[in-house]
């Protein structure tokens, strides 16, 4: 997929994470949303992402977004440095108008802001767990 250009060179990428997301929303104008799937960072790594959050607005039942991020950190050198600025526990913020801004910051890691296309309308607060599992250059 590298090589037919669906996905970019990962030294190309222009943010330092990118997201494809599938959730849950139980609730009409208050809900509760579980959302998970998967993260990939500029240097091949690759995470497992979870997130329990409440929110007011309104939402299709199933929820799905893409979209890419970027934490603020000088430790951008090497994959490690990425890992550790992006797994972990964090809490985020986000505001959905279709186009999904969010940040989050976690107590072992940088700021990070997200922006997205979502299928909501609305803002969020949520508690979010990422998990580290390969990356793609490893044997």
């Amino acid at each position: 997929m590298i090589a037919e250009g669906k996905i970019p060179q990962f030294e190309d990428m222009e943010h330092d994470y990118y997201y494809v997301l599938l959730g849950l929303s139980y609730g009409e104008l208050a809900s509760i949303d579980q959302t998970d799937w998967m993260i990939i960072d500029k240097m091949g790594n690759v995470y497992f992402y979870s997130e329990l959050g409440g929110g007011l607005g309104v939402s299709t039942p199933v929820q799905g977004s893409v979209g890419f991020g970027d934490f603020y950190s000088d430790d951008k050198e090497n994959s490690g440095e990425y890992r550790d600025a992006i797994k972990g526990e964090s809490a985020g913020f986000n505001i959905d108008m279709g186009v999904q801004f969010g940040v989050s910051k976690g107590a072992n890691s940088p700021v990070a802001r997200d922006v997205g296309i979502t299928s909501g309308v609305g803002c969020s607060v949520s508690e979010r767990n990422t998990i580290y599992l390969f990356n793609v250059f490893d044997d």
